[in-house]
């Protein structure tokens, strides 16, 4: 007489506690600070490029220590400064 094992394989337990870590893990990422990809934004609407940097005409004009950001500034869309990159200094 053969007896076969009754519920669910060792197995499946193991790939349930493996699919719940990684859910858990997600789960983190995406509703705290941890994340790989967690940026700090900044809200640059009301605010020049030349009060906190100034306009170069590529972003490997910008110096040692400047951070080039492309738009977001209120004076992005003049002109003048046009198709330019905004070298801010970084934190």
């Amino acid at each position: 007489m053969s007896k076969k094992a009754q519920g669910l394989s060792l197995n499946y337990v193991v790939v349930g506690v493996i699919a719940l870590v990684v859910l858990l893990v997600i789960i983190l990422i995406f509703t705290s600070g941890i994340s790989p990809f967690h940026k700090t934004t900044l809200n640059l609407s009301n605010q020049k490029c030349e009060d906190i940097g100034h306009w170069e005409n590529s972003k490997e004009s910008c110096k040692d220590g400047e951070k080039p950001l492309t738009s977001g500034f209120s004076d992005a869309l003049e002109p003048k400064n046009m198709g330019k990159i905004c070298c801010v200094k970084a934190n």
